[in-house]
């Protein structure tokens, strides 16, 4: 068999949207067309093939355009593939049928028809291999009848195979900040108003996942925050386990998981059909990606090569901010209150103008105002929080993040109630102890009653703090 030129191509590896010809080859991560993709266009003149570079052995199923061939092969060296090789000319849901689940190195794309000549795929004939050729068109127009594929198999060339390449990940870089991004399905029934709750390590308890708004509605695409003081460098973070609690089914579209500020994702994983899970049903109690699953995937090795997750910014964005503070209460509501709280209902005696967290600037300072109600029976009422953020350097070059001045408005005037105000400040001087910002790596930590002092070192560098800006939008600038 005439051996191929090898051109290495490089494509943009996205999970969902992506540019592509109507004659290129998709390669996907997962069986039935999931996952991870990268694009193979024709070759080039001449006949070359293309290295596989983004799914290098990890492809499960590939999309083959009408009218082209694919070739695909199990290893690949300087000039070619070789061992196991298959021609596709339609599409392949699963590779595993032919032996090259997560195998596939080396992949050649050209159309099925060229100069006057048309390509026939191999054949078994009376036990005889006749291998891929091709013959000169026929007088009628009319494409040869295209026979099953088969699997075949090309020695290896006596140049020496390219071993895979794949950027080295340093585990020891430090985590900052920790996102996952979920993407509810949209069919009937796929969305959930139970408790969702994660765990990304061992040594941490269930992180529920609740913010202001309505959470995981059909369609829902959000980021939310994952504050975890056992995940301190990339190490540690083991697995992704997602839950819900109850017998409501809930579908799960998209999964992806970002850390530090960037905006590549560290693993995705997109579902050909919502993956569904309940906490007492029929349905599984969890979706899992193991530690290997999540190093496998294709998207980590953008840990490797983004500068935003190797370095952090000096600038905190008020969004930032907000989120995480989000988060934790979200969080801190299911684990101290009991039932006892809840986010701010959008109607009402419970009206939210805004958002459930609200920052503003004052100086050098961020005023944080959090909407929540209490459980109560009857009408619940609005529990008011108000605290402020104070952000300075301290000599040895460490930001203090202290929360001062907490007022707690509660104002229970009703017959019958089930929570007094009390019970309120005991719960929300509760969470408030627990509240820190994991933007950065915790150097020592102390409470003192109702106000809560937290002193921090930023992550990554020899990074000192000088000074601390808070800017009119909420952004905090340190220098």
């Amino acid at each position: 068999m005439k051996k191929l030129t090898l051109l290495l191509f490089l494509t943009t590896l996205t999970p969902v949207c992506f540019s592509q010809q109507v004659s290129d080859v998709t390669l996907y991560e997962n069986t039935g067309y999931g996952g991870g993709v990268e694009l193979v266009p024709p070759n080039a003149p001449g006949g070359a093939g293309r290295s596989v570079i983004q799914l290098n052995e990890l492809s499960s199923s590939v999309k083959v355009p009408a009218g082209m061939v694919a070739i695909v092969y199990e290893h690949t060296n300087e000039s070619s593939g070789y061992g196991h090789y298959v021609e596709l000319m339609e599409d392949c849901p699963d590779l595993s049928v032919y032996d090259l689940n997560n195998k596939v190195s080396f992949v050649s794309v050209f159309p099925v028809t060229r100069d006057g000549f048309n390509f026939v795929r191999a054949q078994n004939k009376n036990g005889t291999i006749i291998p891929g050729h091709w013959e000169k068109a026929r007088a009628n127009g009319k494409l040869p009848t295209s026979q099953p594929a088969i699997v075949q198999n090309l020695i290896a060339p006596l140049t020496n195979p390219l071993p895979p390449e794949r950027p080295k990940v340093d585990e020891t870089l430090p985590v900052f900040r920790i996102q996952l991004r979920i993407i509810t399905g949209n069919n009937e029934n796929d969305d959930t108003d139970k408790e969702v709750y994660v765990k990304l390590n061992n040594g941490d308890t269930d992180y529920f996942i609740d913010y202001g708004p309505d959470d995981f509605e059909r369609n829902a695409d959000k980021k939310y925050d994952i504050i975890s003081d056992k995940i301190k460098k990339i190490s540690d973070i083991d697995f992704i386990e997602i839950s819900a609690k109850g017998d409501d089914v809930w579908g799960i579209k998209k999964v992806e998981l970002y850390i530090n500020n960037s905006g590549q994702p560290i693993f995705s994983e997109m579902f050909t059909q919502p993956s569904r899970v309940n906490g007492t049903g029929n349905w599984a109690r969890k979706i899992s990606f193991s530690h290997q699953k999540l190093r496998l995937n294709s998207s980590w090795k953008n840990i490797a090569t983004d500068e935003k997750i190797k370095n952090p910014s000096p600038l905190i964005e008020a969004a930032t901010i907000r989120s995480m503070i989000e988060s934790m209460v979200g969080n801190m509501i299911h684990h101290e209150a009991n039932g006892k709280l809840s986010w701010g209902d959008t109607d009402g005696i419970n009206t939210v103008w805004g958002d459930h967290v609200e920052i503003k600037a004052n100086g050098n300072v961020l005023n944080i105002d959090l909407d929540l109600e209490a459980n109560v029976t009857g009408t619940n009422p609005e529990i008011d929080v108000k605290f402020d953020l104070v952000f300075e350097c301290q000599p040895d070059g460490r930001i203090l993040i202290k929360t001062e001045n907490v007022k707690i408005s509660c104002n229970l005037d009703y017959k019958i109630v089930e929570l007094s105000c009390s019970t309120v400040r005991t719960v929300i001087n509760s969470l408030l102890k627990k509240f820190g910002l994991d933007r950065f790596t915790i150097s020592n930590f102390n409470t003192n009653g109702n106000t809560f002092n937290q002193t921090f070192t930023i992550g990554g560098g020899d990074y000192k703090c000088k000074g601390a800006i808070v800017t009119a939008k909420g952004d905090v600038v340190l220098y």
